[in-house]
């Protein structure tokens, strides 16, 4: 494997901790820095506002598998491929 596919696992399994944190401390987002993401949602129209919100969620909880489907799929291809 090369560094970067390392990299790439390392990104993914530190956004999925980030997640777990997240989700386990029960943190209320709007009273972050990312109050500022809400405020803009809450301003917008509620369909518009809640889709974009659910989007943000997927990204935020299932965001973690991409980089670390890259960074594990060299281990799952064959020898010879490059």
């Amino acid at each position: 494997m090369k560094p970067r596919h390392y990299a790439m696992l390392a990104i993914g399994l530190v956004w999925f901790v980030a997640d777990l944190w997240i989700v386990q401390s029960r943190t209320i987002l709007r009273e972050t820095s990312l109050g500022v993401v809400a405020e803009f949602l809450d301003r917008l129209p509620p369909r518009l506002g809640n889709l974009i919100f659910d989007a943000l969620w997927i990204v935020l909880l299932l965001g973690w598998a991409i980089p670390a489907g890259f960074g594990v799929r060299p281990m799952f291809r064959g020898r010879n491929s490059n």
